[in-house]
């Protein structure tokens, strides 16, 4: 499905940049709730044997016979009118769980839900089909399950399998469909429907590539109506592309939830690497201005001239959920032009340079940096590391000392607005990172000059071309 979410970004799904996106955020905070989750809380008893619920019963519960294992713990979470919230975790994080109770399927230990409007969910494609029943009699089974007349569902059903692509196999039982006919055909029903929130679970991945295509299209024009939808997926490309929020959660906890780019970039790294001592918002700590005055004393004279203030300034550099052990930190960051004055647009063809400014906080092996170019849907376009400048043998910074790091940059690239992301981590240690800002920089390449640019895309590649004549 990540292809997808990566092939159609300039579909009417995709996510805006810039301006765009801010305006489409700040127009949803001004939207009625359509759900409100406070405090809740989840725990399921866990027996060993059938007999021992038995004993509980009959004394009352005097004796215990029971483990408990908590499958949501203190989850909070405000969905507007109109937004794609995406909820994502590893397997047995608690994702399925926080769905069904959602929709009603689980009662909450603890906490409060709340919905408002005409709710649908999706939780598990083709529940309720009967495999003797042909797929046109199983269209109108799941929708009287659903709540809906056998009516609304004629006044539908050509649009419901003209959906699916299954016109030629409608009056076959559906225990001769594929598996992949099935959940054709059970995506199919729910798309026909116009409810205010649709809840989906792991169900955007159906079927082949032109499918996928016509769910998302259709999950679009519902948004456009103000159709809320939440779903889970593991699919990190859909999440960046078609979130307003995120919720990324493991073991039954949130671990962060806000801004989609920021929720995905902090579940990569943790699922990359977990050291032992790694925690969420390791070190991370707000910067006080007479601390960035005394950093700055202490610079030589060159490079205090390029870190001002304002360079300190990092987007997430004081977050709570700021990925890293906070063994270096990234202190401050800025781009440059050739004469090292402070630059964000570039035209193609020019050079940026690209600052960073690393504290060492402990006698760490050979550092590998990396800086990573995103685009405006939260794709990563490309990246490289400081390692390979020299040699591959890394950068050994002492605790206590600061680096001065600069990339030169060549901007050959198409127009448009890039973000960077920068990292720090260990060489000889893969899964140990740093530090780690998503975002941290923006890059705006200007338009060229009609006729200048010799390729389309993002990129300009090297390449050669040789012609034989005969």
């Amino acid at each position: 499905m990540t292809a997808v979410g990566e092939t159609i970004g300039g579909g009417r799904g995709a996510r805006p940049s810039g301006a765009a996106w801010a305006a489409r955020v700040e127009r949803l905070s001004r939207e009625p709730t359509k759900i409100s989750v406070r405090n809740l809380n989840k725990t399921f008893r866990i027996y060993k044997r059938p007999s021992d619920r038995l004993v509980e019963w009959a004394t009352l519960g005097k004796v215990s016979r029971h483990s408990s294992f908590v499958a949501l713990d203190d989850i909070s979470l405000d969905v507007k009118r109109g937004q794609w919230y995406g909820i994502f975790g590893p397997n047995g994080a608690g994702k399925s769980t926080l769905l069904k109770i959602l929709t009603g399927v689980l009662m909450p230990t603890a906490g409060e839900v709340e919905l408002q409007g005409q709710v649908t969910s999706l939780l598990e494609l083709g529940t309720g089909f009967n495999p003797d029943l042909t797929g046109r009699e199983n269209v109108f089974l799941s929708a009287r399950l659903l709540g809906y007349d056998d009516r609304f569902v004629a006044e539908r059903y050509d649009r419901i399998i003209e959906f699916a692509g299954q016109r030629q196999f409608e009056n076959l039982p559906i225990k001769y469909y594929s598996s992949g006919m099935t959940v054709r055909l059970a995506f199919a029903i729910f798309a026909s429907l116009d409810p205010d929130v649709f809840i989906i679970d792991e169900a955007l991945s159906v079927g082949d590539y032109a499918f996928s295509r016509k769910c998302f299209e259709r999950l679009d024009e519902m948004r456009t109506k103000g159709c809320t939808v939440v779903f889970v997926t593991h699919d990190i490309g859909v999440i960046r592309k078609y979130c307003d929020e995120a919720m990324y959660i493991d073991k039954g906890r949130c671990i962060y939830k806000g801004d989609p780019l920021a929720a995905t970039d902090l579940y990569t790294e943790t699922q990359t690497r977990i050291p032992p001592s790694w925690e969420v918002g390791g070190g991370g700590v707000h910067t006080t201005a007479r601390q960035i005055a005394a950093w700055r004393e202490a610079l030589p004279g060159d490079s205090r001239g390029i870190f001002v203030e304002s360079t300190f300034d990092l987007p997430g550099a004081s977050d709570p959920a700021r990925p890293g052990d906070g063994g270096m930190r990234i202190r401050a960051a800025t781009i440059t032009n050739d004469r090292d004055e402070p630059c964000g647009a570039f035209g193609f063809g020019e050079t940026a340079h690209i600052h960073l400014l690393v504290e060492s906080r402990e006698d760490a092996p050979p550092v590998n940096g990396t800086i990573q170019l995103v685009n405006p849907h939260g794709v990563p376009l490309w990246g490289t590391h400081f390692t390979l400048l020299f040699d591959g043998r890394g950068y050994q910074l002492p605790a206590g000392r600061w680096a001065h790091v600069v990339w030169e940059l060549g901007v050959d690239l198409g127009e448009g607005r890039y973000t960077i992301d920068l990292g720090l981590g260990a060489c000889q240690a893969a899964r140990r990172v740093y530090d780690r800002l998503t975002g941290a920089l923006k890059l705006d390449v200007l338009p060229a000059t009609p006729g200048a640019l010799d390729f389309v895309g993002h990129f300009r590649l090297p390449v050669r071309a040789t012609v034989r004549e005969f």
